[in-house]
């Protein structure tokens, strides 16, 4: 479970305009060249530009390491990042806000949540709280000198917020080089990465094995490496269909035809912005049209109390009105 931290209202205002301020006045000190996922780029993308790095680069560092930082935001080190922050900062006006930020701590009066939040690792006075507009930015600005001297190093790490590619010429250098970054995290940053092996966390990718990164697979194809929609994609695009329109009336919300409708409609236009550039997504376009077909069937074999669902919503499901 992933707790979330969300201020009020006017605090999520002041900490956005604050996110804007900070990226136009520091942007040069903060853009690092493989990081993405905590400062806009501009129209670029973060996600796909990572991922199709990624395949760059593994054209000539074929083997990788696929591996996070374990309970980064948790883990942070408030007085390390404070340091950062007036480090960075020369507007000194902004300091204190971004400092109110960063000592956020979730309110919990019950005893039985508190129990909670510290089994979860969530504990008073340490860590940056997630769910807050600044909290990607201050995420970043802790990793920043990671980011440099890795660049420095010539290891090759392409990083999405706490997700890391570690890219390299073999499997002797891969494990060199993860090693060498757990080092640098647990030394300088306080922080530590899963165990090598760790299922579903940290493991290293043969030249022709894919792997995992960003919710697509990076595969070797012939001599380049691509981007292509993994298969559980395909497996959860139908349980999310049976899922949202295997709905017995008695759950019918007053506009559940017309929520319906409108999930139907925009399935495509939703996956195509995530997965619209793989290399099999032409497949993968065919499996979801298959799967708007089928979501119409279900919700019309759901339905018993029709008389209830505003006629128009019916013709766009195909089915004729009863009155």
């Amino acid at each position: 479970m992933r707790w979330l931290c969300i201020p009020t209202t006017e605090d999520r205002l002041v900490q956005r305009v604050l996110v804007s301020t900070v990226v136009a006045l520091y942007r040069e000190k903060l853009l690092t060249k493989n990081s993405f996922g905590s400062i806009s780029r501009g129209d670029v993308e973060g996600e796909s530009t990572a991922t199709l790095l990624a395949c760059n680069l593994r054209k000539n560092r074929p083997w990788c390491v696929k591996a996070d930082i374990s309970k980064f935001f948790d883990t942070i080190q408030r007085p390390d990042l404070v340091k950062r922050v007036r480090r960075l900062i020369r507007h000194r006006s902004l300091i204190p806000l971004v400092e109110s930020a960063i000592a956020n701590e979730v309110e919990a009066s019950d005893p039985s949540l508190r129990k909670e939040l510290a089994d979860s690792g969530i504990l008073k006075g340490v860590g940056v709280r997630q769910g807050m507009p600044l909290s990607p930015l201050l995420a970043h600005l802790y990793l920043v000198d990671f980011d440099r001297w890795a660049e420095k190093e010539g290891i090759e790490v392409v990083r999405y917020v706490d997700d890391l590619l570690i890219l390299a010429a073999n499997r002797d250098q891969a494990l060199q080089h993860f090693s060498a970054v757990g080092k640098k995290l647990r030394d300088e940053l306080d922080l530590r990465m899963h165990a090598l092996g760790t299922p579903g966390k940290t493991f290293i990718a043969a030249p022709g094995q894919p792997v995992g990164f960003l919710g697509v697979e990076i595969y070797r194809a012939q001599s380049e490496y691509g981007r292509r929609i993994p298969g559980v994609a395909f497996t959860k695009l139908e349980e999310r269909v049976s899922a949202r329109l295997s709905v017995a009336p008695s759950d019918f919300e007053e506009n559940y035809a017309q929520k319906a409708v409108s999930f139907i409609r925009n399935l495509e236009g939703a996956y195509k912005s995530a997965y619209g550039k793989m290399n099999n997504w032409s497949h993968f376009e065919r499996h979801l049209r298959g799967q708007q077909i089928r979501g119409i069937k279900l919700f019309r074999k759901s339905i018993t109390s029709i008389g209830k669902i505003n006629n128009q919503v019916l013709c766009a499901f195909g089915v004729k009105s009863m009155t």
